[in-house]
C-alpha cells in the first residue's frame, strides 16, 4: 500500500504457492515498484499444508460358492470427493467356501497428502448345490447303444464332473422306466445327488429307395436300382428287385419286395414303373417339313424306323404303333387325336421285316381334311412313348 493508502502493483507472492501437504518455512516474496516511487522489498513467510484423512469405505461379501474369486469392495475418497488410489483389498480375496472373519485391508496414499489407514472385514463363501439335469431318450432302433444325456452345472454355469449315466445305456428295443443316475462332486463344493429316468428304444422301419429305369433299347437286360438303409445309414440286405429285370422294349409295372433278415426292420413292398423305349430317327421320305406342301387329293405314305440306343435300326415288329394327327399348335394328350386318321385301305400298318421299316398310307383325300398345318405323332403301344410332332402343310391344290 502506498503513502496515500493506494494499492500498489508489484508484490510477487508466486513463490508461496503450494498444493501438496508439507511445511514451507521460507517461502519468499518480493516487491518491485514499477513507478519508481517506492523502494523495492523482499522477505519470507512460513506456510504449512497438513495431511488429510481419507474417507475409507470397505464392504464385506457373503456369497454362495460359484468357483470365482471374490474380493471385498471399497473406496478411498479425498477432501474434494475425488477417488484416491492406494486402497489395497487383496487380503480379502478368496475362491473356496469358508468364513474369513478378519480379512485385512490397507490404505497408503502414494502422493503423501493423506494419512495411511488399515482395518479388517469379515467375508464368507457358502457351499452350493449343483444343478442336475438328466434327459431320458425315446428313439427308434438304429443298432447303436444309447445313453441318457445330462449335465451337472455349478452356480456359475460351469460343467461339473461326476455325473454317472452308465446305468441308462441300452442298445436293444425296450422300455426302461427306472434307469438310475448318480452325481458325486469330486471337488467337494457341491452335494452328491441321485435319481432315475425313463428311457425307451422302439423298433425301426427301413428306408427303401427304388429308382425305376427309363432307357432306350440296347439289347441288354435292365434292372431297377435301389437300396434299403437303416436308421443309422447302414446298408441292409433283403431288397429283391429281380421282378424288375427286362430286356425288350415295353412299359412295365414291376413289383419289388424287402425282407429284413435281422428282424430289426419291417418288411416292405412296392411298384417300380420301368420302361425300355425305342430310338426314333424321324419320318422318312416322302415326308418333308414346311414349306413343302402336300395335296389333299393324294395318299400320304408315313414311313419311319425305330433304333436302339446307338442309333442303329432295330427289329420293332412288336412296337404296335399308332399314327395320331393334330392341328398345329394343339397339345397332344396321347389318347384323343385332333384329326381322325381314316383307314389306310387294305394296307393298314405295314412292317417290313427286312428293312425294319414301318409305313402307314394316310388316306388324306378320304379324311375330309381342311387345308392347313398339322402335326404327325407316332405312338408305340408297346412302350407308350410318343414321338415329337412332325409338321406338315396340306393344300387343296
Amino acid at each position: 500500500t502506498g503513502v496515500k493508502g493506494e494499492t500498489l502493483a508489484g508484490l510477487d507472492l508466486s513463490s508461496t504457492t503450494h498444493t501438496n501437504a508439507g511445511t514451507y518455512a521460507t517461502d519468499g516474496w518480493t516487491f518491485t515498484d514499477a513507478t519508481g516511487n517506492y523502494n523495492n522489498a523482499s522477505g519470507t513467510v512460513s506456510d504449512h499444508i497438513a495431511k488429510a484423512n481419507a474417507t475409507i469405505s470397505v464392504n464385506a461379501y457373503s456369497v454362495t460358492y460359484d468357483g470365482n474369486t471374490h474380493t471385498a469392495t471399497g473406496s478411498a475418497t479425498g477432501v474434494k470427493g475425488e477417488t484416491l488410489a492406494g486402497l489395497d483389498l487383496s487380503g480379502t480375496t478368496h475362491t473356496n467356501a469358508g468364513t474369513y472373519a478378519s480379512d485385512p485391508w490397507t490404505f497408503h496414499d502414494p502422493n503423501g497428502n493423506y494419512a495411511d489407514g488399515s482395518g479388517a472385514v469379515s467375508d464368507s463363501i457358502g457351499k452350493a448345490n449343483a444343478a442336475i439335469g438328466v434327459s431320458g431318450y425315446s428313439v427308434t432302433y438304429d443298432g447303436n447303444s444309447h445313453t441318457a444325456t445330462g449335465s451337472a452345472t455349478g452356480v456359475k454355469n460351469e460343467t461339473l464332473a461326476g455325473l454317472d449315466l452308465s446305468g441308462t445305456t441300452h442298445a436293444n428295443a425296450g422300455t426302461y422306466a427306472t434307469d438310475a443316475w448318480t452325481f458325486t462332486d469330486a471337488a467337494g463344493n457341491y452335494n452328491n445327488a441321485s435319481g432315475t429316468v425313463s428311457d425307451a428304444i422302439a423298433r425301426a422301419k427301413a428306408a427303401i429307395s427304388v429308382t425305376p429305369y427309363s432307357v432306350t433299347y440296347d439289347g441288354n437286360a435292365h434292372t431297377a436300382t435301389g437300396s434299403a438303409t437303416g436308421v443309422k445309414g447302414e446298408s441292409l440286405s433283403g431288397l429283391d428287385l429281380s421282378n424288375t429285370t427286362h430286356t425288350n422294349p415295353g412299359a412295365y409295372n414291376d413289383s419289388w419286395t424287402f425282407t429284413d433278415a435281422t428282424g430289426n426292420y419291417n418288411g416292405a413292398s412296392g411298384i417300380a414303373k420301368d420302361a425300355i423305349g425305342y430310338g426314333f430317327l424321324g419320318l422318312e421320305a416322302p415326308y418333308a417339313p414346311p414349306p413343302t406342301t402336300f395335296n389333299v387329293q393324294r395318299t400320304m405314305p408315313i414311313v419311319w424306323q425305330y433304333t436302339n440306343a446307338n442309333g442303329a435300326v432295330v427289329n420293332s415288329a412288336a412296337a404296335n404303333p399308332q399314327v395320331q394327327i393334330f392341328s398345329c399348335g394343339t397339345i397332344p394328350d396321347n389318347s384323343t387325336q385332333d384329326i381322325t386318321v381314316d383307314s389306310a385301305g387294305n394296307s393298314g400298318y405295314q412292317y417290313n421285316s427286312t428293312t425294319n421299316t414301318w409305313q402307314f398310307n394316310w388316306q388324306v383325300k378320304a379324311s375330309n381334311l381342311q387345308a392347313g398345318c398339322y402335326d404327325i405323332y407316332i405312338v408305340s403301344g408297346q412302350t407308350g412313348q410318343m414321338s415329337r410332332g412332325f409338321p406338315i402343310n396340306i393344300t387343296s391344290h
